[in-house]
């Protein structure tokens, strides 16, 4: 026990406990603290933490405030279902997920979970709706989303990512990625100043919102819209390039695919003519005008094109190509 007033020093090697109950000052900046049992802290605590890991292989239930690290990592160790309840004002810098159970769950359902570096689901299942910064789904190891979550760093998937209709965010302020086959329902792209990479092809089930920042699909990897899905919100300031992004259709709804060259938003609606199933692509592609050709009939030359590819379905569509002001095309005599 942690009494108020008292104080835990760990800057080295291993110290294992029973339950730890916190109302003092825990201060860690190297070593382990390996607690067997369960994490208490009902009041405000001061945890100067800048290193080291506590590892804890039963409950942690924060509802003061001051679980506030710098640094370290909390690891969720144990072999039978365990919780996170966080009240406001806690965070964890890293949280790993590492518990051996194949069918239990660490569950943060309902806790004001943050984690402001990096979130390792090393093994097991962890169901949560938080906020992140990194966000790892290691191989055999499963993210169960029970809210919507934001991402404000990179995402890698290679294990199981279960959304459950819930949103995901990416808000970040850097260059931000996307690893590993994710099925997302809603996705909203909100970063501030930078690109998000695709790494490998994603899916959206959903909406993909385009709020702010430029998807970058590397010249390689897809980016597909579901039957019934949606993509709304592109701009100049936030769509797809570098790659083709397909549609699924299955109905008689226009689809206006929110592509551009990373700097302008040039988009293409396309409709299908009949309720069979039909995946198009659709790239911008952009060619330099040769204005030297011109002759004394023309004034100008100007040059926009679309990639467009079918993989499936054979019926017609009707493509329409939205000019507006932002195409700096007059009209001339």
């Amino acid at each position: 026990k942690i009494e108020n007033g008292a104080q835990v020093t760990i800057s080295s090697g291993d110290v294992y406990t029973n339950n730890v109950i916190h109302s003092g000052d825990l201060n860690i900046s190297g070593g382990n603290l390996d607690i067997d049992g369960n994490y208490t802290a009902s009041g405000n605590v001061n945890a100067n933490i800048s290193g080291g890991t506590i590892k804890v292989e039963g409950n942690w239930i924060s509802s003061g405030s001051g679980f506030d690290p710098t640094g370290g990592t909390v690891e969720f160790s144990g072999s039978v279902a365990q919780t996170i309840s966080l009240a406001a004002g806690n965070n964890f810098y890293d949280l790993t997920i590492n518990n051996s159970n194949a069918t239990e769950k660490v569950s943060a359902q309902g806790s004001a979970l943050v984690v402001s570096n990096h979130l390792n689901i090393a093994d097991g299942i962890f169901e949560s709706a938080s906020d992140y910064h990194d966000v790892t789904i290691a191989s055999g190891s499963s993210l169960q989303l029970t809210g919507d979550i934001t991402v404000s760093g990179n995402w890698t998937n290679n294990g199981t990512f279960t959304h459950n209709n819930h949103a995901v965010t990416f808000d970040g302020s850097t260059a931000q990625s996307i690893s590993g086959i994710t099925f997302f329902y809603n996705l909203t792209i909100n970063n501030s100043s930078s690109e998000i990479t695709l790494n490998n092809g994603i899916v959206v089930l959903g909406t993909l919102n385009l709020t702010n920042g430029i998807v970058n699909q590397n010249n390689l990897y897809p980016l597909e819209i579901r039957n019934g899905a949606t993509a709304i919100n592109a701009s100049n300031s936030s769509h797809t390039y570098n790659g083709g992004l397909t549609k699924w259709f299955n109905n008689l709804n226009p689809f206006t695919y929110p592509v551009g060259d990373g700097t302008n938003y040039r988009p293409i609606t396309l409709t299908s003519s009949a309720t069979n199933s039909n995946n198009i692509s659709a790239a911008y592609m952009f060619a330099n005008q040769n204005q030297s050709s011109l002759n004394s009939s023309l004034s100008s030359i100007e040059t926009y094109g679309w990639d467009l590819q079918r993989s499936t379905g054979s019926d017609g569509f009707t493509i329409t190509i939205p000019f507006d002001a932002s195409y700096n095309i007059s009209d001339f005599n």
